[in-house]
């Protein structure tokens, strides 16, 4: 919902308004998803429908947002790497530099 949220002000700013009503059509459904969800487990009538959104809720995790957090945490790792070699080659060179000099 919050990643709805910010997407759908930041679309509405820009002037894609078509994209900015889907995200805040997403945003409602999550609500009321959210909100039954809460209900059943508070009141435990329903139970079928609290199943089904949790089924839903984990389809979606396994399906999209693990891959997504997996492949952003990949991608992060091997940039800190990156960085972190450079760093030190960078080092290497000057301190080896300082010596030539002295």
């Amino acid at each position: 919902m919050f990643a709805m949220y910010i997407i759908s002000g930041l679309t509405g700013f820009i002037g894609l308004n078509s994209i900015a009503v889907l995200c805040n059509l997403v945003m409602g459904l999550a609500l009321i998803f959210l909100c039954t969800w809460a209900y059943v487990k508070y009141s435990g009538e329903f139970r079928e429908i609290g199943t089904v959104i949790d089924q839903i809720a984990e389809t979606l995790w396994e399906q999209v947002l693990k891959p997504l957090g997996d492949n952003l945490m990949e991608e992060n790792i091997r940039q800190s790497v990156t960085n972190s070699i450079k760093a030190g080659l960078t080092d290497q060179v000057s301190h080896h530099a300082r010596l030539k000099t002295d």
